[in-house]
Order: C-alpha cells, then sequence, then structure tokens
C-alpha cells in the first residue's frame, strides 16, 4: 500500500550535538533560545519540532526510510493541537486532506501500537475503532484515508 509521507525531524537532527528541551538530559551550557528555532528551509517549525511534508508516493518502511535519511522519523502524534495541526499541514501542502503515513505501527505485536520515533504512544484521540487491523493487514498508521480523520 503506497501513501504519501510526513516526516518529522528532531531538533537533534541539526547536527547540533544537543538534544531537544524537556528528554531529560542535563543541559551542560545554557543555550541561545535562537538553537532552538532553527528548522532547514522548507520544514514547518511546531513547538520543537520541524515538519516537512513530502507528496513523494512510498510505503510505511520507505518513507520512515526516507525520514530518517532527513535525521528524523515519520510524525509522532501526543495531543489534539499536534494532530489538528499535522492536518493542515497537510492540507495546506496538498490543498486537500490527502492520505498521509505517520510514524504509527503494529508490526512487532498486533494490536500494540508503537512510534518509530520510540516516544510513548498514548494518544487515544482517534476516529472511531481507530487503529484497527484494517482487512487483516494494516500495520502502519496513515492519516486522512478516504479525507477523513483518523
Amino acid at each position: 500500500m503506497n501513501s504519501v509521507l510526513l516526516c518529522t525531524l528532531l531538533l537533534c537532527g541539526f547536527g547540533l550535538g544537543v538534544a531537544p528541551l524537556g528528554w531529560g538530559l542535563p543541559d551542560p551550557a545554557p543555550r541561545s533560545a535562537a538553537v532552538y528555532k532553527m528548522c532547514p528551509a522548507g520544514w514547518t517549525r511546531y513547538r520543537g519540532d520541524c515538519y516537512l511534508y513530502d507528496d513523494t508516493e512510498l510505503t510505511w518502511i520507505q518513507a520512515e526510510l526516507h525520514c530518517i535519511s532527513s535525521h528524523g522519523n515519520l510524525a509522532t502524534i501526543q495531543n489534539q493541537h499536534q494532530y489538528t495541526f499535522l492536518r493542515s499541514l497537510i492540507f495546506k501542502s496538498a490543498g486537500t486532506h490527502k492520505r498521509t503515513w505517520v510514524g504509527g505501527y503494529d508490526g512487532v505485536e498486533e494490536g500494540t501500537w508503537l512510534w518509530s520515533r520510540g516516544t510513548k504512544f498514548d494518544f487515544t484521540q482517534w476516529g472511531p475503532e481507530e487503529p484497527n487491523d484494517f482487512e487483516g493487514n494494516e500495520d502502519c498508521m496513515e492519516i486522512n484515508r478516504e479525507g477523513k480523520k483518523l
């Protein structure tokens, strides 16, 4: 199954040698707030992360590897505000609510969802009966399926 991809670039992927604020790592020296505001050209910053919408049609694993090559992962969804932002970014970029991969997967154990970024999967405001195992073979997560919210 192909879908377009949505990447999130982690702040630590900029080659600055620092972890994003809130990762529980000690901050050895104060840094300018500007360090945490930089995103590469073409990326959109939202609450400390940088996002890129790319309409290249890829499988989920190809999309994740593409994001990794850009020092990120497919986007995670931690709360309703972020979910609304991601849908808005897709709509602004594609002109429609296009089917788009995000970083959720349950390929390790059916029904146990994980984020490829390694963050806790605790967002629960999905559409009715989502996420599910559509047709017994849906281990990867997308948003905007048939133009609907996930």
